[in-house]
């Protein structure tokens, strides 16, 4: 049975996920890239019924270029705590889903094939035309069971919800030189046998030019081309629907009524860019290279398709109203055809993944699985909702009346009219807007330090201590309360609030919090921070350690939840809302702080960095000159193992700067022979020798005092007195100036003179065994420490300076 015991969370309802084991060992996890914390959505999620992704084919081991004839859903597992009733004993035992359905393919000739890692390291399915026009090709539909042999479905998620229902898909066209008419990607028929094209369709069009225009070089046959010249596209190659039942309606978004003459992609004109929506252009349409993530929800007679991203739009690319309900009875990929699959509409394209919900989702639940795709495929191109202005905002983002820029987004223009957007001094319903944003609070501790854009606070290596987040808008608009009204959202889809009061009793309860929200602190590893640097970071290599016990702690009941609201009317949410967490384990300054509702990130960079290390005692602290001895160097924030690590196995690719190090500081820093960090109070270092520089030497006890210093990321330990580390056993000479023996010949002489009577004496003194080696023994050291050459014309002078100076030293001795 089921027995997945992982902490991943979902950005839907915040459950754990399973995976179809396959046999009547029941399940088993989902593949361990599904199982990245609080940034994907969970398989059960109520409203789910299908879930294609190309995980499945990782899990499988699936070879590239293998042909598909069948392509598993992952939605909705029935495991043993599955609460559907359409979940039997058996679909649990045998590892089954609560859709049955599979998109199949039992004709090879019409399989299309698996690719491996053509999308940020990941697979798509790839659907080709079998010839220019698109009367042949691949293409998968739907059967009632993978091995059923019969198309449609078996419970029809598009009619039991009042015909409501929200798909995703990302997918991109892939238009060869030559291709005409429409490439389909995604089809909902009205039945198996209708002859008509009622339903829904998702297509695009083959690009037009003027005749002979084609881009030089693409070899174009007549006017079709995958590119045109400026200027010269008489059709776009853009994203189309068409929804009905009676008489469906085209949504065609290529301008080929308005371009006949020809259209540049940068200026298509305004009626074109009206189609497309706003914060788009015609670039983001036309390469034949760039994925899309294509959200399409139905609303009985109404149709809306959002093209990667910006769900605040009020004008999406793709919109229907109006329309008759189409009955839907089956469901296909890479056609658009009708129902019988007649000789046209066959699409050159790669799919990466599909989900279908039976339900007309939110604009905030939009958004937050359209993140998921853009984040797990690397398409940059998608726009999260951060408006603080929209009633549908995603993000965690706070503003408050004044404009300029700020972290996430440029703002919009100050007016009079527009809530916290106003210009400053315009007349809000209490009192008069400020000139300056109203920024986050980050803190540590039970009293607020308020911090700046760009600033932040602190915290222990070790973890722990309480961070405290504030900002009128820190909460997305839909956040859900139990049994609590006020400003904040409906309940949540799944019926479970984000914010529980009730249990504990009179408590906000973490758990409940913390299938939603996430804090991290994120960092990149030393090795490729330096500007200058040969490594270069990824984004794979992030470390992100997430604080625990996080919790909504206040959140507004009166006030203004969005920005949208006139000026006049606008009113300050109070109380402010507020998330407290305790903090992970860590090192160094200046990491980003990244709250997540949802999967959703904030990102505020360099808002938290870690209390620089403390040195509170060493032991020995005195230690012979030669180096060599071990110490252990006790206090606080010292980091992790992991960042010792690295230190310990970077090379000369990091900066020492950057590294993780222990130095004993004199008149030259030298660093420790070798550091063990056992823990983050405790550091075990091998001390160097003292280095041959002139020092401040103690003549009496022969010692010499110098600081040791930690260093963890650019952050380093004070010098105090629990940090001196004292020499022994210093050799006299060491107080003679050795500093500009390399330039200056005069000074070398001196400098070896000092040397060479400071050493005899030191020998004498201390009853040295070398006795009548004495004098070779120190020529050789002050050699060393003078900058003397230990051959040629220096060691002739050295000779000839010991005869010279024999005498006055014996008689300086006696």
């Amino acid at each position: 049975q089921w027995t997945d015991t992982t902490t991943m969370l979902s950005v839907m309802t915040g459950s754990t996920s399973v995976y179809p084991g396959g046999s009547t060992n029941g399940n088993v996890k989902l593949p361990s890239t599904l199982q990245t914390r609080y940034k994907q959505p969970e398989s059960f999620h109520p409203n789910l019924r299908y879930w294609f992704t190309p995980d499945a084919f990782e899990e499988a081991g699936t070879a590239d270029g293998a042909a598909v004839s069948s392509w598993r859903n992952v939605a909705n597992i029935c495991h043993s705590d599955h609460a559907s009733s359409e979940c039997t004993s058996a679909m649990k035992l045998a590892g089954d889903t609560m859709a049955l359905e599979a998109l199949v393919q039992n004709t090879g000739a019409s399989q299309p094939v698996y690719k491996k890692e053509i999308l940020n390291g990941r697979g798509v399915v790839r659907f080709t035309r079998g010839d220019t026009g698109g009367t042949t090709g691949q293409y998968l539909e739907m059967h009632t069971t993978s091995s059923s042999g019969t198309p449609g479905f078996s419970t029809n998620p598009f009619t039991s919800n009042t015909n409501a229902y929200t798909i995703f898909l990302v997918a991109k066209v892939n238009q060869a030189i030559a291709d005409t008419g429409s490439h389909g990607i995604l089809q909902l028929s009205k039945s198996t046998s209708d002859t008509t094209k009622k339903g829904l369709a998702v297509y695009k069009n083959s690009v037009t030019c003027v005749s002979g225009q084609g881009l030089a070089g693409l070899g174009c046959s007549g006017t079709a081309c995958t590119h045109c010249e400026g200027g010269q596209y008489t059709s776009f190659g853009t994203l189309n629907a068409v929804y009905g039942d009676t008489t469906p309606t085209a949504d065609d978004n290529s301008c080929a009524t308005e371009c006949g003459g020809g259209c540049s992609v940068s200026s298509p004109g305004a009626t074109c860019l009206a189609k497309w929506g706003p914060l788009s252009s015609a670039v983001e349409y036309q390469s034949a290279d760039s994925f899309h993530v294509i959200a399409i929800k139905v609303a009985d007679t109404a149709m809306t398709g959002y093209v990667d991203g910006y769900l605040a739009s009020s004008t999406p690319p793709l919109s229907i109203s109006g329309e008759t309900a189409a009955s839907i009875e089956q469901l296909r990929l890479g056609i658009f055809s009708n129902g019988n699959v007649q000789n046209e509409g066959f699409g050159s394209v790669d799919i990466a993944e599909i989900l279908v919900y039976d339900k007309a989702l939110t604009l905030q639940e939009m958004d937050r699985i359209g993140n998921y795709l853009s984040v797990k495929f690397s398409l940059s191109s998608y726009r999260l909702n951060t408006d603080v202005g929209s009633p549908s905002r995603t993000a965690a983002v706070t503003k408050g009346c004044g404009c300029g820029a700020f972290w996430w987004s440029s703002s919009p223009s100050c007016t009079l009219t527009n809530g916290p957007y106003c210009a400053p001094g315009a007349t809000l319903s209490s009192g008069t807007c400020s000139n300056k944003d109203q920024e986050l609070h980050v803190s540590r501790g039970p009293h607020y330090q308020s911090v700046p854009s760009g600033g932040g606070a602190s915290g222990k290596s070790a973890g722990g201590g309480t961070l405290r987040i504030s900002g009128y808008f820190l909460l997305p608009s839909d956040v859900d309360v139990e049994g609590a009204g006020g400003i904040l959202g409906a309940a949540s889809s799944s019926g479970v609030p984000q914010i529980d009061t009730t249990s504990p009793s009179g408590t906000k309860d973490t758990q409940i919090s913390a299938r939603y929200l996430a804090v991290s602190v994120a960092s990149v590893p030393v090795r490729c921070r330096a500007p200058a640097g040969t490594v270069q970071c990824l984004a794979s290599d992030v470390v992100e350690r997430f604080a625990t016990g996080c919790r909504v702690f206040a959140w507004p009941s009166s006030g203004t939840n969005d920005a949208s609201t006139a000026c006049a009317s606008w009113t300050p949410p109070s109380p402010v809302p507020e998330i407290r967490c305790d903090m992970p384990t860590g090192a160094g300054p200046r990491n980003d702080l990244v709250v997540y509702w949802h999967g959703v990130p904030t990102v505020l960079s360099g808002w938290y960095g870690h209390d620089a290390p403390h040195i509170a005692s060493l032991v020995p602290a005195a230690v012979d000159a030669a180096g060599g001895a071990t110490i252990t160097v006790a206090g606080e924030g010292f980091g992790t193992q992991a960042v010792w690590d690295e230190a310990a196995s970077g090379g000369q690719r990091v900066r020492a700067v950057d590294r993780a190090s222990v130095f004993v500081l004199g008149r030259r820093p030298a660093e420790c022979r070798s550091t063990t960090w056992v823990s983050d109070s405790t550091l075990k270092c091998v001390v160097p020798a003292l280095p041959m520089v002139s020092q401040s030497v103690d003549e009496a006890g022969r010692t010499v005092a110098a600081s040791v210093q930690v260093q963890v990321l650019s952050s380093r330990s004070r010098a105090t007195g629990d940090s001196v580390l004292t020499y022994t056993n210093v050799p006299a000479y060491y107080s003679c100036d050795n500093n500009r023996v390399a330039a200056d010949q005069a000074a070398q002489q001196t400098c070896f003179k000092c040397c060479r009577t400071a050493c005899v004496k030191d020998q004498f003194s201390v009853g040295s065994s070398l006795k009548g080696q004495a004098f070779s023994w120190c020529d050789d050291r002050c050699s060393q420490y003078c900058g003397y050459s230990s051959r040629g014309r220096g060691r002739r002078l050295v000779r000839l300076r010991r005869l010279l100076e024999w005498r006055g030293i014996l008689e300086g001795n006696t």
